[in-house]
C-alpha cells in the first residue's frame, strides 16, 4: 500500500507508513480488464486423406461382406447333408460265413456315427463291420449314419444266404470178386454255384470229373467225394468199394448110419458174405441148410447137388453121386 503523505510503498496490511509514520489509507482499487484474446485461425492436415478414407471404408465393406459370406459358407458347410458309399465283401454266401461291410463318407462334417442293422436281428455302431447269418434267406442290412451337426443318411444293400452244401453219391457195384470197374456218381445241392468235383479213390489216385469211373484191383477202399461250391464251401461223402477173391466151397458129403442116414456139410470161403445154401437130395426134397443129416428111408443111388451163392451172386456149384 502506497503512503499518501510521503508516497513509499508499504506492505499491504500495514496501517502506518514504515517512513513517515503517517496512518495509511486503501488507495482505491481500480478495475483491471484484461485483455481480450484474439481468435486466429488456424489450418490443420487431417490424419488420413480422402482417398485413404474411402479406401478403409470400402475394406471395411469388404471385410464385413467376407464375414458374412464365411458365416453363411460356414453355416452350410457344417449343416451340409451327410453323403458317402458302402460296400460288402459279398452279397451271395453261405450259412455261416462273413460278410464284412464298410461305409466312407464323402461329405459332412465329422465325427460321423454308424448304425448298422444286419436284417437278422443282429447290430453294430462300428463303421466297418463283420457279420455271419446263422440261417439261409434274403437280408437287407441298412446303415444310417449321421455327422456332429445331426444330418444324417443311409445306405442298403442285398445280401443272399445259401444253406452249406451237401453231397451224395453212388458207388455202382461196389463190391466185386478179382477185379471190380466202378462207376461214380455225384450230386450236390444246397450251397451256392458252380460246384467243382474231386474224387479220391482210396488206392492214391483221384479224379476231378463229377462222375468218373474207375477199376479196383484186390482189397478194401474208401472212395470219397469233396464238392466244393462258389463261395469255398465244402462238403464230402464216402462209401466203401471192396475187391474179394472168388467164392470156394469145401464140401462133405458122406455115409453116417445106422440105416440110410447121409451126413452134408459145406465151408464156404472167400467171396462176399452172407452166403446162401440150396441142396438138392436127388429124391425130390432139397434143404437151405447149410449142415445136416438126412435120411432117405431105402437103401439106393442118387445125384446130390449143391449151390452156394454170396450177396454180390457168386456162385459156387457141386454135384456128387452116392449110395445109401
Amino acid at each position: 500500500m502506497r503512503c499518501r503523505n510521503c508516497g513509499v510503498e508499504n506492505l499491504d496490511g500495514r496501517r502506518f507508513c514504515g517512513e513517515c509514520g503517517a496512518a495509511l489509507d486503501a488507495l482505491p482499487v481500480e478495475p483491471v480488464t484484461p485483455p481480450m484474446c484474439q481468435a486466429r485461425s488456424v489450418t490443420t492436415t487431417p490424419y488420413f486423406s480422402e482417398k485413404t478414407k474411402k479406401r478403409l471404408a470400402v475394406g471395411a465393406i469388404v471385410v464385413a461382406v467376407v464375414l458374412i459370406i464365411a458365416s453363411i459358407l460356414g453355416y452350410f458347410y457344417y449343416h451340409q447333408p451327410v453323403m458317402g458309399s458302402g460296400s460288402a465283401s459279398a452279397t451271395t454266401i453261405d450259412v455261416g460265413q462273413m460278410v464284412l461291410f464298410s461305409f466312407t463318407p464323402t461329405q459332412g462334417v465329422s465325427p460321423y456315427q454308424y448304425s448298422w442293422n444286419f436284417g437278422d436281428g443282429g447290430f453294430s455302431s462300428e463303421q466297418n463291420p463283420g457279420h455271419s447269418y446263422d440261417s439261409p434267406g434274403t437280408y437287407l442290412p441298412l446303415v444310417t449314419v449321421s455327422n456332429s451337426a445331426g444330418e444324417t443318411t443311409t445306405w442298403t444293400t442285398t445280401v443272399e444266404v445259401n444253406p452249406l452244401p451237401s453231397v451224395e453219391g453212388v458207388v455202382s457195384p461196389s463190391v466185386g470178386v478179382t477185379s471190380l470197374n466202378v462207376s461214380f456218381t455225384a450230386t450236390a445241392w444246397g450251397g451256392t454255384p458252380d460246384f467243382s468235383y474231386s474224387w479220391r479213390f482210396g488206392d492214391g489216385t483221384s479224379s476231378i470229373e463229377q462222375n468218373p469211373t474207375h477199376s479196383y484191383s484186390l482189397g478194401e477202399y474208401t472212395a470219397t467225394v469233396t464238392v466244393q461250391d462258389g463261395v469255398g464251401m465244402t462238403a464230402s461223402w464216402s462209401a466203401k468199394v471192396s475187391v474179394n477173391l472168388p467164392l470156394t466151397v469145401g464140401v462133405i458129403v458122406g455115409w453116417i448110419g445106422p440105416g440110410d442116414t447121409e451126413s452134408f456139410s459145406c465151408t464156404p470161403s472167400q467171396g462176399v458174405t452172407p452166403y446162401s445154401f440150396y441142396w438138392v437130395f436127388g429124391d425130390g426134397l432139397s434143404s437151405t441148410l447149410q449142415n445136416f443129416t438126412y435120411n432117405y428111408g431105402s437103401a439106393g443111388t442118387t445125384t446130390v447137388y449143391l449151390t452156394v451163392t454170396d450177396s454180390i451172386g457168386e456162385t459156387f456149384e457141386f454135384e456128387k453121386f452116392i449110395e445109401y
